[in-house]
C-alpha cells in the first residue's frame, strides 16, 4: 500500500510522455515542413541571399542539377548570389513527405513556377523535384545539411 502513490506518479508520468511523444515528433516536422516549403520559397523568391543561406548549415553541400556539388556556407553564398544575378525566380513548393528522426531527418517534394532571364527577359517554367536532409542544430532549429533536386523531363520528352 506504501508504494501506491509512488506508482500513481510513475504511471501518471509515463502517460504523459506518451501522450507528448507524438507532439514532439509533430512539432519537429512542422518545423522541417516550414523551412523547406515557406523559408525556402519566401527567401527563393525574393531573392535574398542572406534569408537563402540561414536555411542551410555551415556543412551543408548542394548537389544541383548538372553541376558540381557546392559545398559549405561561402560557397553556397556564392553559388546562390551568382543565381539571383542572372535570374528572377516565382516557384511555389508542394512538401509531399517529412521524416525526422531524433535530430536528423529527411523531406521530399516538388517544386513548380517560373523562371525569369535578368538579361533577356525571357521566361521559362520550371518543375523539380527535391530531397533534403536536414539537422537539428544547438539552439533547436532545422538546417538542411544535403540538398538535391533535378528537373521534370518536358512534357513528351523521355528522361
Amino acid at each position: 500500500m506504501r508504494n501506491v502513490p509512488r506508482l500513481v506518479i510513475a504511471g501518471s508520468m509515463g502517460l504523459m510522455a506518451l501522450l507528448m511523444a507524438p507532439r514532439a515528433a509533430w512539432t519537429q516536422e512542422s518545423a522541417v515542413r516550414k523551412l523547406v516549403g515557406e523559408d525556402y520559397d519566401r527567401a527563393n523568391n525574393a531573392a535574398d541571399v542572406a534569408a537563402k543561406v540561414r536555411l542551410y548549415a555551415v556543412d551543408a553541400v548542394m548537389l544541383p542539377p548538372q553541376g558540381p556539388a557546392v559545398s559549405g556556407e561561402r560557397a553556397i553564398r556564392a553559388w546562390h548570389e551568382a543565381i539571383f544575378r542572372e535570374e528572377i525566380s516565382r516557384i511555389d513548393s508542394k512538401v509531399n513527405e517529412v521524416q525526422v528522426f531524433g535530430d536528423w531527418g529527411f523531406a521530399s517534394g516538388t517544386t513548380s513556377g517560373t523562371i525569369t532571364s535578368r538579361a533577356t527577359g525571357q521566361r521559362r517554367n520550371v518543375a523539380e523535384k527535391w530531397f533534403v536532409v536536414v539537422r537539428r542544430q544547438a539552439d533547436g532549429t532545422w538546417k538542411i545539411v544535403r540538398d538535391i533536386w533535378n528537373e521534370e523531363p518536358a512534357p513528351g520528352k523521355s528522361s
